[in-house]
C-alpha cells in the first residue's frame, strides 16, 4: 500500500486521512509516465492525433511523446516513444513545410541489412 496504516481507497474516498494523520516516513512514493493523453488513432471522434503525432483537425502541430500511446502499455515506453518520434520526425523531412527551404539532404531510413546466417 502506498501509505501504512491506510487501507487501499475505493470510489474517492477520503476519510481514512482524516482518521490518521501520514507522516513522511509512512510514504511508499511511485512515478508513472502519463500515457494516452493525446490518444492516437484514426478515427479522429475518439483519438486526439493520427498515426504520426498530427493533432487531428490541426495543421503543423504533433504530439511526440507518451501522450499518443493510446494506454499503458505494462512496459517502460522509451523505445516504443522514440520509435513513434522517429517515425515522424523521417516523415516532416521528407515533406518540408510550403514556405521552408528544402533541406540540403534528407535522411531516409533503410531497411536493415538482413545478417548471412
Amino acid at each position: 500500500m502506498p501509505v501504512r496504516r491506510i487501507p487501499t481507497l475505493r470510489n474517492g474516498e477520503t476519510r481514512p486521512f482524516g482518521d490518521a494523520p501520514v507522516r513522511p516516513g509512512e510514504l511508499t512514493l511511485m512515478a508513472f509516465y502519463p500515457l494516452g493523453t493525446a490518444r492516437a488513432g484514426a478515427d479522429p471522434a475518439v483519438s486526439v492525433v493520427d498515426g504520426f503525432g498530427r493533432v487531428q483537425g490541426v495543421s503543423g502541430v504533433h504530439v511526440l511523446d507518451g501522450a499518443m500511446v493510446p494506454s499503458a502499455l505494462g512496459v517502460n515506453p522509451q523505445i516504443t516513444i522514440m520509435a513513434l518520434a522517429s517515425r515522424t520526425a523521417f516523415a516532416l523531412l521528407a515533406t518540408p513545410a510550403p514556405d521552408e527551404p528544402a533541406p540540403e539532404r534528407v535522411a531516409v531510413p533503410r531497411p536493415a541489412t538482413p545478417v548471412a546466417a
